[in-house]
């Protein structure tokens, strides 16, 4: 056999090995943080993935059955990372563009102006006025992730985008973060940036219609606490993607530590462990605060999530068993973050759902 050969055969079992590789990370529990992200990155850009497994690596290893065998594996491996955006599509097309899915969303980036709401803190939040503003509409608060320990407000501002170039008004914020700051101080900040924004709405030139928050993960936590504290009325809804509702039981059933030590960022955000101090974990859950008056809430969950477990969605869903307004969105073979890819079929729901929610909630 020839060195070229060789060569080929060499690289086809690479490929081959990666493609694998790559699809496995897309679905199964990640054995580790680091390979949790590439499996993250595989299933969100995993359409891109088969296309190209399909129309440039298949047939050029169908040469022998060496090739032949490397082409069912890597086929194999390109299927597994496109599961997602399959069985999503599968689920209900209505909500997912294929032309999105593979050649992006291209909103206008929008414009910001930089707010310091909380001197004492030196904490800021950037605000986007939708240049043609929609009637009824909320303002929409943003609250960023991170563990409550990491990120700011610049965190995912696709969105933000998206939403101001459909007439709504959006408020990113900043907030104290883990662990040199334990809660209620980052609770504290979402309800001081909302009080400056009620006070001073007029200086700002913000309409009328009332205000909405939305996070995601910690800022989902953190979103629905805020919301649900709120006097009734004084916030017209709520959207949690991928967020923990339960503290205590978050503590106790971590959902993978190879990935996330669950219990350790619980500790290093309410100061204590649960042990001593499970009266705090309640006051920290909004589950603890469920009653038929608080503002209707969204929430959106990947079935797979590797760093919040499903269930928490699941928990808050019955803690509104007796009575309150409550959408759950289950998005299938989908792990954390899974808007890293604005233009993803994941996010195309999610996104969609998101402002259909938006625009639906009662003055």
């Amino acid at each position: 056999m020839s060195r070229a050969r060789v060569a080929g055969s060499a690289l086809q079992a690479v490929v081959a090995g990666l493609a694998l590789f790559l699809g496995v990370l897309a679905v199964i529990p990640a054995p580790s943080y680091e390979l949790w992200a590439v499996g993250v990155v595989s299933g969100v850009y995993g359409h891109y993935f088969l296309l190209v497994a399909a129309l440039g690596l298949l047939p050029a290893l169908r040469r022998d059955r060496f090739g032949a065998a490397c082409c069912a594996v890597t086929a194999a491996g390109a299927v597994l990372a496109a599961m997602q955006g399959a069985m999503i599509l599968a689920a209900d097309p209505r909500d997912v563009s294929l032309a999105t899915l593979f050649f992006g969303r291209h909103e206008p980036e929008a414009h910001a102006e930089t707010v310091v709401f909380d001197p004492a803190h030196e904490l800021k939040l950037d605000l986007f006025r939708a240049p043609a503003p929609g009637p009824g509409l909320p303002t929409v608060v943003v609250v960023h992730g991170g563990a409550w320990e990491g990120s700011d407000r610049k965190e995912f501002p696709e969105l933000n985008d998206y939403l101001v170039e459909r007439g709504f008004t959006v408020a990113a914020i900043d907030y104290r973060l883990a662990p040199r700051w334990h809660f209620p101080a980052q609770l504290d900040d979402v309800e001081t940036a909302l009080r400056y924004l009620k006070e001073h709405s007029q200086a700002l030139q913000l309409p009328p219609t009332g205000f909405a928050l939305l996070g995601r993960s910690s800022g989902g936590h953190l979103s629905l606490l805020a919301a649900y504290r709120a006097p009734p009325g004084s916030i017209r809804g709520v959207v949690a993607l991928y967020a923990p509702t339960d503290l205590a039981y978050a503590y106790t059933h971590p959902r993978n530590l190879r990935v996330i030590d669950g219990p350790g960022l619980l500790r290093e955000f309410l100061g204590q462990p649960l042990e001593a101090a499970p009266e705090l974990y309640a006051r920290a859950s909004p589950v603890s605060l469920v009653r038929a008056t608080v503002p209707r809430t969204l929430v959106i969950h990947g079935e797979h999530d590797d760093q919040v477990a499903p269930i928490q969605a699941q928990r808050l869903q019955d803690a509104f068993a007796t009575g309150g307004h409550f959408l759950r969105v289950s998005l299938p073979f989908t792990n954390h973050a899974f808007d890293y890819n604005f233009a993803g079929a994941a996010s195309q729901v999610a996104t969609a759902t998101t402002e259909a929610f938006l625009r639906g909630l009662p003055p």
